[in-house]
Order: structure tokens, then C-alpha cells, then sequence
């Protein structure tokens, strides 16, 4: 009797194993933490370069997680340097999560944005927000595992949205999204003050500093988050009397790369 008892949970224990090992994974969680910052006359988005497997192996250190909608390919400077580049529409995108649900939705997006500069639209950071909520609540029954935060400029100042993976949007003033938010977005919180819960009130140069503080921060603590911060400030270009008066093509993206912890 104790014997077949023995033989019967073997047996279970194989079964359980084969179901187990037989279950459909169609996510893996890349890692990697966005966040933007929304202030008087410009818009910080910041995203470090590592990706996982989900676990402890690191399957890239310099991996670029900020796209503008309507270029191409920012591509990822070298640390400690700082290019400068012009964007239209003036409204960038970071995304965490699965990392080919990620290049696949922004192909989706960069799709449409291109049918709109078709029809001669302008595009404004408001619309962009709304294209992607629209795109990723499409996609509710299998959702793209992607966590998303949009910022750009809209009406001279600062506008950030963060996301859910179906598209439920909310516009803040400080906004993080993917692994390690939890310990982020409170450290954040606390080095930012709000205007009616829109704008920071600091600087450019203040928000730069404290969220390279705050992500230094976060990299001590999350295996997922580290090797090197890439910071995108936009800023719309200052107008003078010779110059054209300032249009949505005068907004600059200035990239800079900074060093975080490499575990």
C-alpha cells in the first residue's frame, strides 16, 4: 500500500510538471524604468538602458527606450555627451515592458503619425496622447505589454500622460512607468512640488539633477534598472526679431547620457 502511494504521487507530481511546463508564455518583462517630468517652458523624459530577461541575466546595457513619434531614430550618445536634435510633432514616447511589444507598438504609432502628416495635420502632444491610448485599448483582448509615459510641448509649458497596458491615460505633473516605479515614483513625489498637479515648479536644470539623484537611487535597490540614464529635454527655441515667429518645428530635444550603477 505504501508503495503504490508512493508510485501514485510520482505520477502526479510528473503530470503536474508536464502542464506546467506546457502553459503558453507569450510576455517577458525586458525591465527598464521611464519617467517624465512636466515644467513651465519644458518637458524632461528619462529612461535607463539595461534589459533583462526578466530575472538576473542582462541581456543589454544599451538599450534606447525614447522615440520621438515623428523621427526616425533618436540614436543613443555616448556617456557624458550631449547632442541636440529638432523634433516634429514636439512629443516624445518612453515605453518599459516586453521589448518587442514595445518596437512593434511603436511601429503601430510612427504608422499613423505619418498618415496624419499626410492629411498636412498638426499634431499637437494632447493628440499623440490620445493616438496611443486609442492603439493600446485596441489591443485589450491581447494586450502589447507595454508601460508607457508620453511628454512633449504643448501651449509653450510641459504635458505628460503615463498609461496602463490598456490604455487608460492620466496627465500629471511627474509620471514614471516599469519595474522599480514603486520605488521611484514616491522618491519623485517628494523632490517635486506641483502646480494644480500639472507643472513642477523648478528648473530644467533642477529636474535634470534630481531625477539623476532619484535614479541613482532606484539603481542601488533594482537588478532590473542601471548601467546608464538617457535624459531628453525639451525645450521650445527661443524667438528673436530676425528669426520667424515660433512654430512647432522650433521645439529642440536635447539628449544627454549619464552613468548609473553597472551590477
Amino acid at each position: 500500500m505504501i508503495m503504490l502511494r508512493n508510485y501514485v504521487f510520482i505520477i502526479f507530481l510528473l503530470i503536474f510538471e508536464f502542464t506546467q511546463a506546457q502553459k503558453f508564455q507569450p510576455y517577458e518583462d525586458n525591465g527598464g524604468l521611464v519617467t517624465a517630468i512636466a515644467g513651465r517652458d519644458f518637458c524632461l523624459l528619462a529612461g535607463d538602458t539595461r534589459m533583462t530577461d526578466g530575472g538576473y541575466q542582462i541581456r543589454s546595457r544599451n538599450l534606447m527606450r525614447l522615440w520621438g513619434v515623428g523621427v526616425s531614430e533618436i540614436p543613443l550618445p555616448e556617456i557624458g555627451e550631449e547632442v541636440e536634435h529638432n523634433i516634429l510633432p514636439p512629443t516624445m514616447v518612453g515605453a518599459s515592458g516586453c521589448q518587442s511589444d514595445c518596437t512593434e507598438l511603436r511601429k503601430v504609432i510612427s504608422y499613423k503619425i505619418r498618415a496624419y502628416d499626410a492629411e498636412e495635420c498638426d499634431l499637437e502632444t494632447s493628440n499623440v496622447a490620445r493616438i496611443l491610448s486609442n492603439t493600446l485599448y485596441s489591443r485589450r483582448g491581447f494586450p502589447y505589454y507595454c508601460f508607457c509615459v508620453v511628454a512633449g510641448i504643448e501651449k509653450k509649458d510641459g504635458a505628460v500622460y503615463v498609461y496602463d497596458a490598456i490604455g487608460s491615460m492620466e496627465r500629471v505633473a511627474v509620471g514614471t512607468s516599469g519595474t522599480g516605479r514603486e520605488m521611484l515614483q514616491p522618491v519623485l513625489d517628494r523632490l517635486f512640488s506641483s502646480s494644480e498637479g500639472k507643472l513642477v515648479d523648478c528648473s530644467p536644470d533642477e529636474a535634470i539633477e534630481r531625477v539623476i539623484e532619484a535614479y541613482h537611487s532606484v539603481a542601488e535597490r533594482e537588478i532590473s534598472v542601471g548601467d546608464s540614464l538617457v535624459l531628453c529635454l525639451l525645450r521650445k527655441k527661443k524667438s528673436s526679431k530676425v528669426t520667424p515667429p515660433i512654430t512647432e518645428s522650433s521645439v529642440s530635444c536635447c539628449v544627454r547620457r549619464v552613468q548609473l550603477k553597472e551590477h
